[in-house]
C-alpha cells in the first residue's frame, strides 16, 4: 500500500520490532514507512516511504535545523528550521514552503501548512508518555510530492523533542 492509498486511513507511528531507535508507520496492520536512527544521539536517521529514502540530520545552531537529503543526492531536499516562537518552517528545494506549529497553545498536535491554508499533514501525540503518534493527511496533501517527507520529518522531530525533554529532565 502506498502513502497516497493509505492517506485517508488512520496512520500511526509505532516502535518497530527491530528495536530501539527504529519506527514503523502503520496503515492498519501494514507497515508503509520506516524511520531508523543511525546514532543514539538522534542526530542522524534514515526514513523511507513508497520506496523513497531520505537522510535526516539535526544541526544545533542559534536556530536548530534538520537537513533532509534524498539518499542518492548530496544536495539538501528540504530544511526544517526551528524559530524562537516555537513554530518552524520547512523549505523545499523546489521552492515549496510549509509552516509547522501546534494547532493551539496546549495542543499535542502540530501541523505542517502550506502558506496560510489549513493543515496539510498533522502529527498528533495523544499523550506524552504514550508511544506512537497518529498522522492525519488532509485532502489536498494526499498525493503531494512533499507529503511523504513531511510525514517522516514530523516523526523525526517528535523523537528529537522527546529525547531533548528527557535529557533536560535528567539534568535537573
Amino acid at each position: 500500500m502506498t502513502l497516497s492509498e493509505a492517506g485517508r486511513c488512520d496512520l500511526l507511528w509505532v516502535e518497530s520490532r527491530h528495536g530501539r531507535w527504529a519506527y514503523d508507520l502503520l496503515a492498519g496492520d501494514e507497515a508503509i514507512g520506516h524511520l531508523f536512527f543511525a546514532t543514539d544521539s538522534g542526530s542522524r536517521a534514515i526514513g523511507e516511504i513508497d520506496g523513497q529514502r531520505w537522510t535526516f540530520e539535526h544541526h544545533e545552531s542559534s536556530q536548530p535545523q534538520v537537513i533532509v537529503r534524498d539518499e542518492l543526492d548530496p544536495e539538501p531536499l528540504a530544511t526544517f528550521t526551528q524559530r524562537w516562537t516555537g513554530a518552524a518552517v520547512v523549505k523545499f528545494r523546489n521552492g515549496s514552503e510549509f509552516f509547522c506549529q501546534r494547532s493551539h497553545v496546549w495542543s499535542t498536535t502540530y501541523c505542517f501548512r502550506r502558506n496560510s491554508r489549513k493543515g496539510s499533514v498533522c502529527i498528533s501525540q495523544e499523550a506524552p508518555a504514550k508511544p506512537g503518534s497518529r498522522v492525519t493527511i488532509c485532502g489536498e496533501a494526499i498525493g503531494m510530492a512533499e507529503t511523504p517527507v513531511l510525514v517522516v520529518l514530523g516523526w523525526y522531530v517528535e523523537i528529537l523533542m522527546a529525547e531533548r525533554f528527557v535529557e533536560t529532565a535528567v539534568a535537573w
